[in-house]
């Protein structure tokens, strides 16, 4: 990237991005007048060609670079902040996405239209995640549908665990900032799909074809795959079968994304390619590509990740349909430029930094290694390619990878090498399936070779998720941390491809910068000596951590599912391999510890509703499981440093015993509205 006029998007989506990360990071508003006089400077350095010239080349730079940093900032702030809500609990709203039917309620994602404000009609709309409980009315809710909900709004709550996935955060950002549960009796459906959206009618004509691969004969692993490759439908798919996926380090098969349009591109790329010979024949060919890409993400159901990738293959399309197919990076630019000024807060999807980190590290690395790793054979090229582009896509997102899920699958070269191809075979045949439905001795043996490939793919993921070690878990990697491996990877890359010493002392210097971190890290887990309250609301789950190691007191109403949403990432950040538990139905309550020094009394259970004659103060106590227990006792009793009111008690005891250290100036911790209590020894 020498001649940097040769890429125009790649110019301004840099600061456009940098300028969306600092809003969020720090919430910084750019003044109207700020965004309106960097925008004229920019006209007047653009339109003027006096001002273009080499002497003020750097003048100009500076301020298209500072206009698309404040018009980024900007943008991304307006979208932030939270709108605030009419003092109302009756609303009006149409189902925005496909309801989700969970375990006991349906997850919907709402659009408020109408508030009723003291007996008037007031407009208003705003996003909302509403979890209704489960019946058969709520189970046929559908997208477009008016719905009438008489239930006020809560704000979305943040995490109360430390280290716990931060919904609030990840709601934020797809702008929704309201959450509530409706029980059966407080809501009444209005319209039947009052609003018909494209997505909606994507949505059924998806439904239309699950049913067609119902027909094929699938068991229900095989249908829930299927479903997901061929239509990115995975709801359906069962969560054994998702963990396995995920251990192999296949995962990225069954969310249909990239991957899967590139297949589809490059399937009707090469049998479109007879029309570049013909006069126009590119642009017909750029068109029919476009047109054959979009109805594909249409079918799948317009997800996001489809969206993302239909948009990047678009601009790469009409790059080369213009003749700038070696500009693939300004091609790539464009389209992260175009969806991010859609929505700015795309750029903090997971999902949307995978995919682009992925590609760039596929289009940076791939062309260098083919051409110097050079196989005459076909066959045997062709393995080389899908080696080289797993290699790449891998280097572009393991950084990311560990650092919002901690794990990385070994055996990913092997696992693609196999997967890749079952899925573009998959997709070949899926799709003539769907496509010949209606000719019945076709479509009966593509079935049988749909269900057969399928089945061979299971079989070699579950497989590799067999082997030992498929997955190293509980890896951690910080922020800088992430960077400092990119240009690790960076720095590596050149000094392989330039033989300079300067990039290679790069190498060297990043290398030695991760250790240090990575050092510090340990030290820090070796001076840990903590004590951690955990928010659950089963029961009590008090954790004592020191060194590395751990002793969780827990209560036996705790599931497994909710101590490892609770405690699992911070036991990875802490270093604890294996948590050692001890359940407190072994343990008479209440029961008092010592630790480091510090006393600390137990109650926790109805049977805990007298307190303990003990001859000493106590430095904490803490009520579990609705003691029946007066608080002023424990107070004059105990004299604590502070009463902690785990999560699991009763809403109405825990007002009482709230009001009552207000009245009486007692420190109180409550777990259900400050979350995690930590003791720092």
């Amino acid at each position: 990237m020498n001649h940097w006029h040769n890429y125009p998007f790649v110019r301004i989506a840099i600061p456009f991005i940098l300028g969306i990360l600092v809003s969020v990071q720090f919430a910084i508003r750019v003044p109207d007048k700020i965004l309106i006089l960097l925008f004229l400077f920019s006209l007047f350095f653009t339109y003027f060609r006096g001002f273009r010239t080499y002497k003020f080349r750097n003048v100009y730079g500076v301020f298209i670079f500072l206009f698309f940093l404040a018009f980024g900032a900007a943008m991304s702030y307006e979208c932030l902040q939270k709108p605030q809500l009419p003092a109302s609990d009756v609303l009006i709203a149409i189902v925005q996405e496909a309801p989700e039917e969970k375990e006991n309620s349906v997850k919907l994602i709402v659009k408020t239209e109408t508030f009723v404000v003291e007996d008037s009609l007031q407009h208003f709309a705003v996003k909302a995640l509403l979890y209704f409980q489960k019946d058969s009315l709520s189970k046929n809710l559908v997208t477009g549908d008016e719905i009438l909900i008489f239930q006020k709004l809560d704000t979305v709550q943040t995490a109360m665990n430390p280290y716990a996935f931060d919904f609030k955060r990840y709601l934020k950002f797809k702008q929704i900032h309201f959450q509530a549960y409706v029980k059966s009796g407080n809501w009444m459906l209005l319209e039947k799909q009052k609003v018909r959206s494209l997505k909606a009618f994507a949505g059924d004509i998806r439904e239309v074809l699950i049913e067609k691969l119902k027909n094929v004969g699938f068991s229900e692993s095989e249908l829930g795959v299927a479903s997901a490759i061929l239509l990115g439908y995975d709801q359906i798919l069962d969560p054994e079968t998702r963990d396995e996926f995920s251990d192999a380090g296949a995962m990225h098969v069954l969310c249909v994304s990239g991957l899967h349009v590139g297949i589809i591109y490059l399937i009707f790329a090469s049998l479109l390619n007879p029309l570049k010979r013909k006069k126009y024949g590119i642009y017909l060919r750029g068109i029919l590509l476009l047109m054959v890409i979009w109805l594909y993400a249409f079918i799948t159901g317009l997800s996001p990740s489809v969206l993302r990738a239909s948009t990047m293959i678009s601009f790469i399309v009409l790059g080369e349909s213009l003749k700038r197919s070696s500009n693939i990076y300004n091609s790539i630019a464009a389209s992260a430029f175009f969806l991010l000024l859609i929505n700015p807060l795309m750029l903090m999807e997971v999902g949307f930094q995978l995919s682009y980190s992925a590609v760039l590290a596929i289009v940076s690395v791939f062309p260098v290694l083919s051409k110097r790793i050079y196989i005459r054979n076909k066959l045997f090229a062709k393995i080389r390619d899908i080696l080289i582009v797993s290699l790449a896509a891998q280097l572009g997102t393991f950084p990311l990878a560990i650092y919002y899920f901690h794990q990385f699958p070994v055996y990913f070269l092997f696992t693609n090498l196999f997967v890749v191809s079952f899925a573009a075979i998959i997709i070949y045949l899926g799709f003539a399936y769907l496509l010949l439905f209606g000719i019945s001795l076709v479509n009966s043996f593509l079935a049988f070779l749909l269900k057969f490939s399928i089945r061979l793919l299971n079989l070699f993921v579950g497989f590799i998720d067999s082997l030992p070690g498929a997955s190293l878990e509980g890896l951690v990697l910080g922020l800088l941390a992430v960077f400092l491996v990119y240009f690790l990877i960076y720095a590596g890359f050149k000094s392989f491809l330039l033989k300079n010493k300067a990039w290679f002392f790069c190498l060297l210097v990043s290398l030695l910068a991760l250790l240090l971190l990575n050092t510090y890290r340990i030290s820090r887990i070796y001076q840990t000596d903590k004590l951690t309250v955990y928010s659950t609301s089963k029961g009590l789950a008090m954790d004592f951590i020191s060194s590395g190691e751990n002793r969780l007191f827990l209560d036996t109403l705790v599931s497994e599912k909710q101590l490892s949403f609770a405690a699992q990432n911070h036991w990875i950040h802490a270093g604890i391999k294996q948590p050692t538990k001890i359940f407190l139905d072994t343990v008479l309550s209440p029961f008092m510890l010592e630790y480091q020094g510090k006393k600390i009394l137990c109650f926790n259970g109805r049977t805990a509703s007298k307190v303990l004659e003990i001859d000493s103060e106590m430095d904490y106590v803490f009520l579990s499981s609705n003691p029946g227990i007066d608080l002023n006792a424990v107070d004059s009793l105990y004299h604590p440093q502070e009463i902690v009111i785990a999560r699991n008690n009763y809403f109405y005891r825990q007002n009482k015993w709230e009001k009552t250290a207000s009245e009486k100036n007692i420190l109180l911790w409550p777990v259900r509205k400050k979350g995690t209590f930590e003791i720092n020894f």
